[in-house]
């Protein structure tokens, strides 16, 4: 039992020489040494060291590296986890080590950290190569076992879905997506947004979701589709999923639509992430009926008339308008069916002399608490010169009546609704839903009477609204012209 060392290769006559000579010296002298080391343990797990998992994961293998002062870091061996997770090393104690897990098993995007109870090894990239250093990187102590943890980080599959809130359609889109910072809100601006998509590339970049979904409710897009979605994403990780182009129209601002998702994915999840962009048909239609309870008049080359009649719009908008105005262009002339001059007959012989407006809503839900702005509706008076007579804005929530002023004739009449709250908050003229009721109107008629109307104006998003009109067509001055001309 007892220690015999040789007097000339001691410890203390040995201190500061040259390993390798010693090695050289000692063989040639058949002396055959036993040198104290250092043990290095790793074990490795399936998870994330938050998701508490004890499950080891065999076939990860690890790259030891040792510092060399001239040569910076130089392999040494690698070694693969066995059943238990476990990969040792025994190694030159005093000497800096670092390892690399350069083999990823199938199913996981790299190593999450190395741990030494509590505490995570620093780690360094050299030459596009993680390593992570042993002891904090200071030198090993002799005969010392350093016991390390190592946890992975899963790929966690994506799957992203694009659906109509009103389900009336199935659309599709083209998506993009981020890795964000953790504290990025999940409520951000258009151009939040916009600064997220300059400062970080893309993860994944024209993702088309396109697949159908469960009897047509969705499309999706997922790792069946797109294998890249089965491999972009871990555990404990920030991602900002944006739709780039859609097969509806965009509405970003309205409250219903969903363009863009901020993900967090929790902490050693493993199961599939779902993400659901959600948007609105976006149609726009009207109907416009025109009624009267005197659908023919007597001659009027003798006998001046009024005509009241009654114009019932029916809107269907599921996005809000930029504007809604209905022209009335005006009267028409008819000998039975026939088209009759319109200055010879009717060039300042009528006038249009008052409009009664209905009540008006539209539904403001989809962009916040506007629930009491009221609409307005600007009723606008030209002559036959084209000139603007005179204009009157009044409160579209109930019933309204402007009538012409003066003597002055008016050819044609313009309606524009607008609710200038909305407007002011959103940049839209009117909601979703817009509904302007049934209003009446009268006509006043001399020489050649008849009328046409002419349905929505409109551009874009605008649509002109209804607007009944009480038009009078002034008695003409004995001028020829055909006996009993039907109004149009």
């Amino acid at each position: 039992g007892d220690s015999l060392v040789h007097d000339r290769f001691d410890a203390e006559s040995m201190t500061g020489g040259i390993l390798q000579e010693y090695d050289a010296a000692m063989l040639s002298a058949l002396i055959y040494p036993n040198y104290q080391g250092s043990v290095i343990e790793i074990f490795k797990y399936r998870n994330t060291r938050e998701s508490g998992t004890s499950a080891p994961l065999e076939g990860a293998t690890f790259t030891l590296y040792i510092r060399e002062a001239d040569a910076g870091w130089q392999v040494v061996s690698h070694e693969t986890t066995d059943a238990e997770g476990r990969v040792s090393f025994t190694v030159e104690s005093g000497r800096s080590y670092a390892v690399e897990e350069s083999t990823v098993p199938d199913g996981y995007a790299g190593l999450q950290g190395l741990y030494s109870g509590e505490s995570r090894m620093p780690d360094e990239t050299t030459d596009g190569r993680q390593l992570h250093l042993l002891n904090g990187g200071e030198p090993l102590q002799v005969s010392t076992t350093y016991t390390y943890r190592a946890y992975n980080r899963p790929w966690v599959e994506l799957e992203i879905r694009k659906r109509d809130v009103d389900n009336q359609l199935t659309p599709t889109a083209v998506v993009n997506v981020y890795e964000v910072p953790s504290d990025t809100p999940e409520k951000l601006t258009q151009e939040q947004v916009a600064q997220l998509m300059r400062a970080h590339s893309p993860l994944l970049s024209a993702v088309e979701v396109d697949a159908s979904g469960a009897q047509g409710a969705y499309s999706y897009a997922d790792k069946s589709t797109n294998a890249a979605l089965g491999r972009s994403i871990i555990s404990g990780r920030t991602y900002l999923v944006v739709e780039t182009e859609s097969s509806m129209t965009q509405l970003r601002d309205n409250g219903r639509v969903v363009w863009y998702v901020v993900h967090h994915v929790p902490e050693g999840a493993t199961e599939k992430q779902v993400v659901t962009l959600e948007n609105i048909a976006g149609s726009a239609s009207q109907t416009l009926k025109k009624t009267t309870a005197t659908p023919r008049l007597e001659s009027l080359l003798t006998h001046p008339a009024t005509l009241e009649y009654t114009i019932a719009p029916s809107v269907n908008n599921t996005y809000p308008l930029d504007g809604y105005m209905l022209e009335d262009l005006g009267l028409s002339a008819y000998n039975e069916s026939t088209a009759l001059d319109f200055d010879a007959y009717l060039q300042g012989k009528y006038s249009i002399t008052q409009v009664t407006i209905g009540p008006a809503t539209h539904d403001t839900s989809a962009y916040g608490n506007l629930a009491e702005s009221g609409i307005q509706a600007c009723v606008m008076f030209y002559g036959f010169d084209g000139s603007l007579l005179t204009s009157r804005t009044v409160e579209a929530s109930a019933a309204q009546t402007v009538r012409l002023e003066g003597d002055e004739k008016a050819k044609y009449v313009q309606v524009r609704y607008e609710c200038p709250a909305f407007q002011e908050a959103t940049g839209y003229a009117l909601g979703q839903a817009f509904a302007p009721r049934r209003d009446k109107g009268a006509d006043c008629a001399g020489p050649a009477d008849g009328r046409r109307g002419r349905t929505g104006h409109h551009q874009g998003n605008q649509y002109g609204p209804n607007h009944h009109d009480l038009s009078r067509l002034g008695q003409s001055g004995g001028a020829a012209g055909p006996s009993g001309p039907d109004n149009g």
